[in-house]
């Protein structure tokens, strides 16, 4: 089975409502509180951005062996 490396951005909305001084502070404490597990009210997008085949690593007993091929 092939391995891949695949990218996936997602962006998160979500409102935080926070107790604060000013508008300086409210966003520093909603920065502090936020975290990205949305909640089933909230709304997200996803989208793969990109999809490479990783190379197989060779094994520690192909390296000793070298390259297989005919010998001459």
């Amino acid at each position: 089975m092939k391995k891949y490396k695949v990218k996936v951005t997602a962006t998160i909305t979500k409102w935080l409502e926070v107790e604060a001084d000013d508008e300086d502070e409210a966003t520093e404490i909603a920065y502090e509180d936020f975290d990205c597990q949305p909640s089933v009210t909230e709304k997200y997008y996803q989208e793969v951005e990109s999809v490479e085949e990783i190379e197989p690593t060779p094994t520690d007993e192909e390296r000793s062996y070298g390259p297989v091929g005919r010998v001459a």
